[in-house]
């Protein structure tokens, strides 16, 4: 049970966009008995620098904005304990029915299936103290590498770095895990067994969700795709070889899976994303060159690359 009655939202300054401020008045209305506290980087930088200060110079080391945005959350919850909610969320009802049942409450991303879920920190709650979060925050130096592209902000901050440590630490602690039909990204709403029947006006007039997660991913700076072509091969920007959009599959099932599969048994293309190029089921990317092709566009971009006749 959730004794810590705050939420805790995080932004540049205190000059929120109107489309955040709006989502934020959702989770204020539906929540009124919580306080409520908004937290700017002068905020966040100063809670590090006054109360752990020892974690300064990896804090202000971090590359990229987002890093700093996902660890701050981790200090807030140990030290004041209470429900982070990612600006971006859009609440339909109250969240207190929700936080029974553990001690720790983390919700899920859309993983590519069903099978492969990663542990999200959009939405987290515990209370003050508690040590899942010490954990995490006494080893955030260590699990920090140099950041070459946006995936490693996953891997050393972010949603891979938190279902790690609760694949680690899920014996020592009640976890409560928020099921997709409780708290469900927007671009899954209509993939979602339970959700696909009705519109998203119903969805909402019903409360059939506590929170929407519309993943804005504000933070994502936009790289330009390569113009050179790769010798041999033409380029076809933003679509895989079977013309799916990846990350609107139905994730609900292997249809992800199979994609790659077609997608590694065909000689004439192969996938990649901004990692390098990917073979392999479950999207194991596997770099099989050394030239630098960039593309951003979401957090798992795809492309096709076509041998030429």
């Amino acid at each position: 049970m959730l004794t810590n009655k705050i939420i805790h939202q995080t932004w540049k300054t205190n000059n929120i966009p109107k489309e955040y401020a709006d989502l934020a008045k959702s989770v204020k209305s539906h929540n009124p008995e919580y306080e409520y506290r908004l937290w700017t980087d002068e905020d966040n930088r100063n809670l590090i620098k006054n109360t752990y200060p020892w974690f300064l110079n990896t804090y202000d080391s971090y590359k990229h904005g987002i890093e700093r945005a996902d660890a701050i959350r981790y200090f807030i919850l140990y030290t004041y304990g209470g429900v982070y909610i990612d600006l971006d969320m859009e609440c339909l009802k109250p969240i207190d029915s929700l936080l029974v049942g553990g001690e720790i409450f983390l919700s899920l991303e859309a993983g590519p299936s069903i099978k492969n879920q990663v542990v999200s920190n959009a939405f987290m709650a515990a209370n003050q103290g508690n040590l899942f979060f010490y954990h995490i925050i006494s080893n955030l130096e260590s699990f920090k590498e140099e950041d070459i592209t946006f995936s490693n902000v996953f891997q050393n901050t972010g949603p891979d770095m938190v279902t790690e440590q609760y694949l680690q630490q899920r014996a020592k602690f009640k976890f409560r895990i928020i099921r997709l039909n409780e708290i469900c990204p927007y671009k899954m709403i209509n993939q979602h067994p339970k959700l696909k029947e009705f519109t998203l006006a119903e969805i909402r007039q019903q409360q059939r969700l506590y929170l929407i997660h519309h993943n804005t991913e504000s933070w994502n700076i936009q790289v330009k795709c390569p113009e050179t072509e790769i010798e041999g091969y033409q380029l076809y920007k933003l679509h895989d070889i079977n013309g799916y959009d990846i990350d609107y599959v139905e994730y609900t099932d292997d249809t992800y899976d199979k994609i790659i599969a077609k997608c590694n048994q065909n000689p004439q293309a192969i996938g990649f994303n901004y990692n390098g190029y990917i073979k392999g089921i479950g999207g194991k990317l596997e770099k099989v060159a050394s030239e630098n092709f960039w593309l951003k566009e979401g957090i798992e971009p795809w492309i096709c690359m076509k041998i030429k006749n």
